[in-house]
């Protein structure tokens, strides 16, 4: 057996030489949010070290010396952040509840550190979204009380959600795939307890028809949340309808969605979470598509939140999506984040 810190002395010239900038960002927030860094601590790593190389020797170096508990975290963010990173050292890819093996030089195996929030697959019917033991959803509300928005019990609550999505179109190339995408998204929400509606292969004057009926449904009086979807071929100025072309503009203003479920246009979701996802190319950020898997984005989105929604708020899950899109061998596209205006913390706790 050997202890995290010497495990990470021993390897540290390899982290060092590997790391990846993206990666150490990543692991810089993974360290504050479990409290082995504060923000004094990891900005300084940011902004007193030039080069990828001295931060990485900077960060190793500080959490080595806050001893094993400290390591094993920064062991454990390894493995989660970059499985790449974490091979190069030897450790075994697996949850933080996990032991970590050294698998190339020592064959010495570290001592897992016991997580507090571990879940070791405690996953719904289907297998797909991880639940939220009650202990966690109560934690949680009880560290941050005031910080997150309600949640409404399962018995009474009526969520809904829209997806639109556009495969066929008059003249632009059909969008192969694009069928995942759907039964992928629509299969999640409904884990996390939504009432899905899907409308696919419409005008954009059909898409704000309908986004119109969905803003009006009386179900939003007892829902907490809703989730609006869109996935279609996109231009800078919106989302295009099935008839869009050259010769004639089928375009839905971004403009438009943001006021049709605003709160004077959708008073029944007054200061409740509304989250709209958009999955179209916008002018200079292109979108990747498998034709038989989907969209890239999709898939990342949906990973992310059925392995975090148990544990992390929505707008850390969507900061963790973004990081994904940074690590090698994923074609470049670059997801953002529009018009937050959430003012507390929104966690889906699935299950409860």
């Amino acid at each position: 057996m050997e202890n995290a810190d010497r495990f990470l002395k021993s390897k540290r010239r390899v982290f060092i030489q590997s790391v990846t900038m993206g990666t150490i960002n990543g692991l810089l927030d993974g360290l504050l949010e479990e409290r082995v860094l504060n923000q004094e601590e990891m900005e300084k790593i940011r902004r007193e070290n030039d080069t990828a190389m001295d931060k990485a020797r900077d960060l190793i170096d500080s959490v080595v010396r806050k001893g094993h508990k400290a390591s094993q975290i920064l062991i454990n963010q390894i493995i989660e952040v970059d499985l790449q990173l974490a091979g190069k050292l030897g450790l075994a890819s697996g949850q933080q509840s996990e032991n970590c093996h050294n698998t190339q030089d020592s064959q010495a195996e570290i001592p897992p550190t016991p997580a507090p929030e571990a879940v070791q697959d405690n996953r719904g019917p289907g297998g797909s979204v991880k639940l939220c033991p009650a202990e966690i959803a109560e934690r949680i509300r009880k560290e941050k009380s005031g910080e997150i928005y309600p949640i409404m019990g399962k018995a009474t609550r009526t969520r809904l959600a829209l997806i639109i999505c556009n495969i066929e179109f008059e003249k632009l190339s059909n969008r192969t795939g694009a069928e995942a995408d759907v039964s992928g998204m629509e299969k999640l929400l409904e884990d996390l307890g939504y009432t899905v509606d899907v409308k696919k292969n419409l005008t954009s004057l059909d898409m704000t028809t309908e986004l119109k009926a969905f803003a009006a449904r009386k179900e939003h009086k007892t829902a907490d949340s809703t989730f609006v979807v869109f996935m279609s071929h996109g231009i800078r100025e919106g989302i295009c309808g099935k008839k869009h072309s050259e010769e004639v503009s089928d375009i839905l203003s971004i403009n438009t969605v943001f006021q049709i479920l605003n709160t004077r246009n959708c008073p029944s979701l007054t200061d409740k979470p509304k989250v709209i996802i958009i999955q179209a190319c916008r002018g200079d950020n292109v979108s990747w598509r498998h034709p038989k898997n989907g969209s890239l984005f999709i898939m990342k989105l949906i990973e992310h939140l059925q392995e975090y929604a148990w544990s992390c708020d929505l707008e850390e899950i969507f900061r963790k999506v973004r990081f994904s899109f940074e690590r090698p061998n994923v074609r470049v596209q670059m997801p953002t984040t529009e018009r937050v205006t959430l003012t507390r913390c929104f966690y889906l706790f699935p299950g409860h």
